[in-house]
C-alpha cells in the first residue's frame, strides 16, 4: 500500500476492501469515529489534488460518503477539529464528519457526508456570462444565502472557547505576522516568475514591486476587530448547492500554499470576505474567457472593463446578509473597510504564489489585482 506512505504512487484506497480495511484500522492506522461504519461497497476517486485524494464510498448503513486521503500529512488537524466543532454546533451548512484514520498520530483520512450539488462557482459563472451578454448584472439567488452561511459559521466560531479557536483581540504580534506576509510573498514571486514569457514576467515582477509597496502603507485598523479561526480558504468552488437550495460549505483544510502563514493563525473574519471577493473577480475573468474564447490576458481586460459592476453587485448582496445575519444574532455585523481592503491585498499575494507554484496559467488574475490595488482600484469599497 504505497499510499499509505504518502508516496502517492499506488491508488491502493480505490479497492473497496482496502479502503474497508483502513476504516478498521488496517496498516497501522487509529480510526476513530464519531459514527462507526459497518461496511464499505463501492470506491470511487473523484479527484486528485497536489495535497489529497477525494474518494467518494457506498456505505452501510449511511450511503454516500466523501472520503479524503492526504498525500502527506497536514501539520494539524485542522479539518476535523472545524468539522467537528461546527457540526456539534448543529450546523446543516457543513458536511456532517464521520471518521477520522491517524498514522503514527498525524491525520491520514477524513471521512465525512457526501453533498450532491453544484459548485457556486458554475452559478456565479453563468450569472456573469448572461451579464456580459445582456450588459445587466444578473446576480444569483444564492448570493444572499452564501452570505448567511458565512455568517452563521462565523458566528458559531465566535462562541468557541477552546484555545484553538477562541476569538482574540489582535495584537501588534499578530499584526505584524500579517504584514510579513506580503513582503514575503513579494520574494517568493520573483523567485517563481523565473521561466515565464517576458511580458507575463514583467506583469508579475510589477505586481511584486506594488505588493512591497502596499506592505509599506499604514494599515489602520489591524488591531481593531476580533481574530479567530475562519474557513481559511473560502472560495466559490468550496460551495456547493444542493437541488433542495441547501448551501454547504466544504473544505476546511486551508490553503495549500499557506506559508508563510501558520495553518492555525487566527485572523479577521473580514478575510473570508476578501477570499469570496478575489473568488468573483476570478468567476467574471473564466465567464469573459468562457464566452468568448479569449486568452486569460484579454479575459481581464473584458471582465475587469465589462464585469466590474457584476462583481461589485454581487458581493454587496454577500456582504449584506452576511452583516444582516450577524446582527440578528446579536454579534457586531460591521465590516471594516480598511480590514476588507488589506485582506483583499493579503489574499492576492497568496494566489499569485500559488497560480506560480503550480502552473495553473492564472497567475495574472492576481497579478493584475495587485497592480489595481496600488493604483487606487479598492476605492470602491469605501462607497
Amino acid at each position: 500500500m504505497t499510499a499509505i506512505a504518502y508516496h502517492g504512487i499506488v491508488d491502493a484506497e480505490s479497492q473497496r476492501e482496502v479502503m474497508e480495511a483502513l476504516l478498521r484500522g488496517a496498516a497501522g492506522l487509529d480510526v476513530e469515529c464519531t459514527h462507526p461504519i459497518v461496511s464499505v461497497e463501492e470506491v470511487s476517486l473523484e479527484s486528485a489534488g497536489p495535497r489529497s485524494l477525494s474518494y467518494r464510498l457506498l456505505s452501510r448503513p449511511y450511503g454516500l460518503l466523501a472520503a479524503k486521503v492526504y498525500r502527506r500529512p497536514p501539520p494539524v488537524d485542522r479539518e476535523w477539529l472545524l468539522l467537528r466543532f461546527l457540526s456539534a454546533s448543529s450546523l446543516p451548512l457543513v458536511p456532517r464528519p464521520l471518521c477520522r484514520a491517524s498514522l503514527e498520530g498525524r491525520t491520514y483520512m477524513v471521512v465525512h457526508e457526501y453533498v450532491e450539488g453544484v459548485p457556486a462557482a458554475t452559478l456565479f459563472i453563468e450569472a456573469a456570462k448572461q451579464s456580459l451578454k445582456t450588459g445587466v448584472a444578473t446576480v444569483p439567488s444564492e448570493a444572499g444565502a452564501l452570505g448567511v452561511a458565512v455568517a452563521a459559521i462565523h458566528s458559531a466560531l465566535a462562541s468557541c472557547r477552546e484555545s484553538w479557536c477562541r476569538p482574540e483581540e489582535p495584537t501588534e504580534a499578530m499584526v505584524e505576522r500579517w504584514m510579513s506576509r506580503l513582503a514575503m510573498r513579494a520574494s517568493m514571486m520573483e523567485d517563481l516568475a523565473r521561466g515565464l514569457p517576458a511580458d507575463e514576467a514583467r506583469i508579475v515582477y510589477d505586481a511584486a514591486s506594488a505588493l512591497r509597496q502596499l506592505h509599506q502603507r499604514e494599515w489602520r485598523g489591524l488591531l481593531g476587530g476580533v481574530a479567530m479561526q475562519t474557513h481559511g480558504d473560502l472560495h466559490l468552488y468550496q460551495v456547493l448547492v444542493s437541488r433542495s437550495g441547501r448551501i454547504v460549505v466544504t473544505d476546511f483544510e486551508g490553503e495549500p500554499s499557506r506559508q508563510p502563514a501558520g495553518a492555525m493563525e487566527k485572523e479577521h473574519p473580514e478575510r473570508d470576505l476578501a477570499a469570496l471577493l478575489r473568488s468573483l473577480d476570478y468567476a467574471s475573468v473564466l465567464a469573459a474567457q468562457a464566452l468568448g474564447g479569449r486568452t486569460v490576458e484579454s479575459a481581464i481586460e473584458t471582465a475587469r472593463g465589462e464585469l466590474r459592476g457584476w462583481v461589485e453587485a454581487s458581493y454587496r448582496i454577500v456582504e449584506s446578509s452576511y452583516v444582516d445575519t450577524l446582527s440578528r444574532a446579536g454579534l457586531p455585523g460591521e465590516v471594516s473597510r480598511e480590514r476588507l481592503a488589506f485582506w483583499l491585498v493579503e489574499r492576492a499575494s497568496y494566489e499569485i504564489v500559488y497560480e506560480l507554484k503550480y502552473r495553473t496559467g492564472y497567475h495574472l488574475i492576481p497579478a493584475t489585482a495587485l497592480l489595481e490595488a496600488l493604483e487606487g482600484g479598492l476605492d470602491w469599497l469605501a462607497r
